[in-house]
């Protein structure tokens, strides 16, 4: 019988949409940005809009995230990390 292996980082991302900072904690960094993704349309479709370019055009997730810097930062356990 094998026992599930517990991680020994986990990954936190961080992401500002409408002045509020998105914030998700995963076992992945893909874990992390797909939930990121999905709260990001969420919030779009609550507030009945897109965040938007300077020409007025929607941003979509990938664009957003780069231009807003989401952060996405490996935390192991045990190590002091100055967020």
């Amino acid at each position: 019988m094998s026992k599930k292996r517990e991680p020994k980082s986990v990954y936190l991302a961080q992401l500002n949409v409408f002045n509020y900072e998105l914030t998700v904690v995963g076992e992945t960094k893909e874990e992390c940005v797909k939930a990121m993704r999905k709260e990001y349309l969420a919030a779009r479709k609550r507030r009945g809009g897109y965040p938007r370019n300077d020409q007025g055009e929607p941003r979509a997730f990938p664009d957003y995230a780069e231009y807003a810097g989401m952060s996405v930062t490996e935390m192991p356990f045990g190590h002091v990390e100055w967020l």
